[in-house]
């Protein structure tokens, strides 16, 4: 029994000794190649702020956030997120550009700001932030941590929105202001009603007036006559007019005083 086990020790160290062959099966092998490879491969894990989030990395979309070990080859990368689940008009974007090195595994969290949607009934109202103009209504935006929000629209009142905002959307219905013919057909409503007095006077010193103008340029007529001719009574007639044109010419200036005294009880 000694000599079989000293046999077979001799002959598996002859056998070890002059084989030139590796002694590991091929399986082995390739287990360690597969490890080896493994070892050298790097990944990336996407997590967001918000839910609902696209990822894609350089142009192939690579799922929803989050996103585990994701394997990536070293260089440099382009991660961009879309804050939806659907491409439209109001999706938040993000992109970030990182560089993997050899056999590195990283971890990333992407952050999105806070923002909101402002709409306005009617639409295309200008939005301001601190005396700055932002744009108009349909508008997205980042929202600031405090202050307020001022919406204008020609013929509309201001509207002031307080930050922050709750919610993604805001709709501001504006106020319009009294259109022109209502603000004058409110003041005619006002204006007070015109005593007849008022009328009397007017058409009476009006009337005075023109009949003293109407005697004298008679009057001047006869006068003329009368240096012309020395006939007496044209005389006596441009006498009678002198007369009436001085009355009418008091009963006018009488009528203006009257007619400036309403103008200020009125």
């Amino acid at each position: 029994m000694r000599r079989s086990i000293y046999f077979l020790l001799s002959l598996f160290a002859v056998i070890t000794a002059h084989s030139d062959e590796n002694i590991f099966p091929d399986s082995m092998m390739t287990v360690r190649n597969i490890c080896a490879e493994d070892s050298l491969h790097s990944t990336i894990s996407i997590q967001c702020s918000v839910e609902h989030v696209r990822i894609v990395l350089d142009t192939t979309v690579i799922g929803m956030a989050p996103i585990m070990n994701h394997p990536v080859t070293a260089g440099r990368h382009i991660i961009f997120a879309q804050q939806s689940d659907s491409w439209n008009y109001f999706s938040t974007s993000v992109a970030e550009t990182i560089i993997v090195g050899q056999s590195e595994h990283i971890k990333r969290t992407i952050l999105f700001p806070k923002t909101v949607t402002i709409c306005s009934d009617p639409f295309g109202a200008e939005v301001r932030y601190n005396d700055s103009l932002l744009g108009r209504t349909p508008l997205h935006i980042s929202q600031p941590e405090s202050g307020s929000f001022q919406l204008s629209k020609n013929g509309y009142r201001l509207f002031s929105l307080s930050l922050p905002v709750h919610g993604t959307m805001f709709n501001a219905v504006l106020e319009p202001f009294e259109s022109t013919e209502q603000k004058s057909s409110s003041f005619i409503r006002q204006l007070p009603k015109t005593p007849p007095s008022f009328y009397i006077t007017a058409s009476a010193a009006v009337l005075s007036g023109t009949a003293a103008v109407y005697f004298k340029i008679l009057a001047d007529r006869q006068y003329r006559e009368y240096q012309r001719t020395g006939d007496g009574t044209i005389l006596c007639h441009v006498e009678r007019l002198d007369v009436a044109a001085g009355i009418s010419l008091a009963v006018s200036e009488i009528s203006l005083f009257a007619l400036y005294s309403l103008l200020l009880s009125q």
